[in-house]
């Protein structure tokens, strides 16, 4: 399999000059609650001020996200928890549903989990999402980057409307935006705008620094607000009950496997094959949006619930349920933009090949490409297909709530220790030893880091 083309082309866009692609707009044609919430939709400064201190130096890339605290960030949580209050309580309903599909995809692919967050601002969790600029599904992804990271589309399936298959096509993408920024501020604002005027954004200004950029005026008024939004999400979205907010009590994800299935079937023949709901199977199968397996292919691995995967293994062997007349697809067919194309899911080992390799390649984490292929170790043999998406989710590890996250809050003329200790639920002593503070005196500008709880 190829690499991904993003990081060579950006060697080669620091070396010269960069072009800006089009981005991708975040409202949503299909709701009118899943439209994106723009800045335009409070009174906001022309661009953003430069914070008092300069940004700490950059995480590691499997370190959990700093949240940062400043006038800008409150700007957006006061939006959320006021203004808008009733929509976000709608969007922590819907993404209460996949927040342990999602976070535990992130977290195996070793970025941080409350990435989660990002695809609540892109999408509200909904499936269903279109943009005006036709991104599509939870991720909000445009057809060219969603190619790219194996999301396959055509008249009768696109799985950008995949919540798990796009989560791994996410988690990709957002690793391949970190290491080419070491910085999420600067991952996130390329997620927004994409990652070549980012670029040409530090070329012009001299400094990786997302905040010092939105000073200059470098970024577009979307993505300079799109950061500090991603901030208070997670922030609010954390602490729903503190701000007065609805705690979301939605069922979750039903643990799930693909089955290989005839090609094409229509789900409502699957289901009255199995006696499964055909309306579940919909759900949980939001890609097939006609109901139908891609005719391109021979066979097509749909999701069913783990419960009901006995059943559907003895139609993976029934050949009569595939769909014989195809005339009154014909026309979509025709148009169909791509054939499907399964071998995108998997790698053929090669002579020499690694698994290091191969998960570094196809921008996997080691311990992910182990896990979805079942494997308990690195030995592989040249011909081996491997898997490179899950074949099951199963909530085997929620993300504890009681995780420690680093907070960086900048100090205000006015403010004390005991003051911002009482903010965050944290003791004095905390903040002493985490800043290594002999006195209790701090200045306004100075940086402080603050670790909480996810639950307080």
């Amino acid at each position: 399999m190829k690499r991904h083309l993003l990081i060579g082309c950006v060697v080669f866009v620091f070396a010269s000059c960069a072009t800006s692609p089009t981005t991708s707009s975040l409202e949503s044609q299909k709701e009118s609650d899943v439209s994106e919430m723009k800045s335009e939709n409070i009174d906001t400064p022309p661009v953003l001020a430069a914070p008092t201190s300069k940004k700490i130096s950059d995480e590691p890339l499997s370190a959990r996200l700093s949240i940062e605290q400043n006038g800008h960030v409150q700007k957006w949580i006061r939006y959320f928890a006021v203004q808008d209050r009733e929509r976000f309580e709608r969007f922590l309903e819907r993404g209460q549903a996949y927040r342990e599909v999602v976070e535990n995809v992130l977290s195996e692919n070793e970025i941080p989990p409350e990435l989660f967050y990002l695809a609540m601002i892109e999408s509200g969790y909904s499936t269903a999402a279109t943009s005006h600029a036709k991104a599509v599904g939870v991720w909000q992804f445009m057809p060219g980057t969603g190619h790219r990271y194996g999301l396959q589309r055509d008249a009768f399936i696109d799985e950008r409307r995949d919540p798990i298959r796009a989560t791994e096509a996410a988690a990709k993408y957002l690793k391949d935006l970190y290491n080419v920024f070491h910085s999420w501020p600067l991952a996130i604002a390329a997620y927004n705008s994409g990652e070549f005027r980012i670029i040409n954004a530090i070329m012009r200004g001299r400094t990786r620094d997302f905040w010092e950029l939105a000073r200059q005026n470098l970024l577009p008024r979307e993505t300079a607000e799109y950061v500090p939004k991603f901030f208070a999400a997670v922030l609010v979205g954390r602490n729903a009950s503190r701000y007065g907010l609805r705690v979301p009590n939605t069922p979750k994800f039903p643990d799930v496997e693909s089955i290989e299935v005839p090609s094409p079937v229509r789900l409502a023949d699957l289901a009255r094959s199995t006696g499964v709901a055909e309306d579940d199977l919909r759900r949980l199968n939001p890609h097939l949006h006609r109901g139908i397996t891609p005719p391109s292919t021979k066979t097509y691995e749909v999701w069913v619930r783990s419960t009901d995967a006995e059943k559907f293994k003895k139609v993976s062997e029934m050949a009569s349920i595939r769909l014989k007349d195809m005339k009154p697809y014909q026309q979509l067919i025709a148009k169909s933009e791509a054939k499907f194309r399964a071998e995108n899911h998997y790698y053929m080992v090669k002579q020499g090949d690694t698994l290091m390799d191969i998960a570094r390649q196809n921008n996997l984490s080691l311990t992910y490409l182990r896990k979805i292929n079942g494997m308990k170790n690195n030995s592989i043999f040249t011909g081996k297909k491997l898997r490179l998406v899950a074949k099951s989710y199963h909530r085997a590890r929620p993300i504890a709530e009681n995780t420690p996250s680093r907070l960086q809050y900048h100090v205000k003329r006015g403010d004390n220790l005991f003051r911002i200790a009482q903010r965050f639920g944290v003791t004095i002593d905390q903040l002493r030893r985490e800043n290594r503070l002999r006195k209790n005196e701090v200045q306004a500008g100075q940086v402080i880091k603050v670790s909480v709880n996810r639950s307080s």
